[in-house]
């Protein structure tokens, strides 16, 4: 009796492992398909793909045919030679695939850039290198290495806002010439106009330099106007996190006009009106006498000195300072902006300092010599 069980289990069992296993090969199948074909390997060298794709090195033992994106033609094996502009490399936490995709949209932004070498050595750190060139004086051969020059004004068959990639490698398509492609999700990439903030300020998919200003909980809008607030910015790159569900990386020219200020420092007075200070730092009126640079709020990255916003007060705090007056900010429902004024007298007391909460971000500045007011992030509300 024992022995019929056991073919009977047997029996029942065989659709299921069916099942599973042609299911499995059905998605290894699948995922192949969505890589690309194979071209050919470190052994065999590369080897002809379809039109319209070209051929990049995965791994030493893995070529795979990727679509060619209209700005760029890409030259496998070759390395273009010249003088350098600004070498990006991948690394793991950015939301920024590797590919001759992101490379060409680099190069792109950045208006010295007329070709670029991508590097890909998965077995080192880092694995993927974007090397733009403002020039290029002749090319030699190295297999480790995808290579083109750019043409700025290609013809881009994308349609405008639909999605350009996805964050499983898939290749980057072009968007229309006045739009960007930007990490919408966790899985998503979609081509959409930047907002009107961002006029005059470099949005690049990857740094224009290596100084790195960090902020969370940004929109791509308010990444903008804390560039446009940072002396010596050259551009930002507004990135998706899954944790911290967005990043705006603002990029500062070390050797640009950068400010000799430190935290601490005095700034201005009500007077003469503000001076520099240091990126992630603003100039707070302290009194009618002293503004000092502080340290801008992680939740209220915006700040305009001198400023008050003409909008209806939901709540009004007596004394403390900035700082104080973003965190009741933060823990009123209702609140998005607010006015600090500063002590009118000479005096440090904070007596006479007061808060007033906004629910209106939307309304305008007008100038006040011992104001500041502050924006809660985006994120947040």
């Amino acid at each position: 009796m024992s022995g019929v069980r056991v073919v009977l289990r047997i029996a029942l069992a065989i659709p299921l492992l069916l099942l599973i296993f042609g299911g499995a090969t059905s998605a290894v199948d699948f995922r192949a398909q969505r890589m690309g074909r194979a071209c050919g390997s470190d052994r065999h060298g590369y080897l002809p793909c379809p039109d319209g794709q070209y051929c990049q090195r995965i791994s030493p033992f893995q070529y795979l045919c990727k679509p060619e994106d209209p700005r760029c033609r890409p030259l496998a094996g070759v390395r273009l030679l010249g003088d350098e502009v600004e070498a990006y490399n991948y690394s793991q936490w950015r939301s920024v695939p590797c590919s001759i995709g992101s490379c060409c949209e680099h190069c792109a932004r950045l208006p010295s850039c007329v070709a670029f070498n991508l590097e890909e050595r998965p077995w080192t750190t880092p694995g993927c290198v974007c090397r733009p060139l403002r020039s290029v004086s002749g090319r030699t051969q190295d297999d480790s290495v995808v290579a083109s020059a750019i043409d700025r004004q290609p013809t881009c068959s994308t349609p405008r806002d639909s999605v350009c990639s996805f964050s499983n490698g898939a290749p980057m398509r072009c968007c229309p010439q006045d739009q960007l492609c930007r990490q919408i999700s966790y899985e998503r990439y979609q081509c959409m106009n930047p907002p009107p903030e961002c006029r005059g300020v470099l949005v690049a998919g990857s740094p224009p330099t290596n100084d790195l200003v960090l902020a969370k909980h940004l929109s791509m809008a308010e990444c903008c106007e804390l560039c446009k607030a940072t002396r010596g910015c050259t551009g930002i790159d507004s990135v998706f996190l899954v944790l911290e569900t967005s990043a705006c990386n603002v990029w500062v020219d070390p050797f640009g006009a950068a400010c000799s200020a430190v935290a601490g420092d005095v700034c201005g007075n009500s007077t003469v009106g503000t001076s520099c200070c240091p990126a992630l730092t603003y100039c707070q009126p302290r009194n009618q006498s002293t503004f000092e640079c502080v340290q801008r709020p992680p939740q209220c990255m915006l700040q305009y000195p001198m400023a008050e916003l003409e909008a209806r007060d939901i709540q009004v705090i007596s004394g403390g300072n900035a700082t104080d007056c973003c965190d009741a900010c933060r823990r009123n429902p209702s609140c998005r902006a607010y006015t600090f004024y500063a002590s009118d007298s000479d005096s440090d007391s904070d007596e006479r300092a007061r808060c007033h909460l906004k629910a209106d971000r939307r309304a305008s500045r007008v100038k006040h010599p011992t104001a500041v007011t502050g924006y809660l992030n985006a994120m947040f509300t």
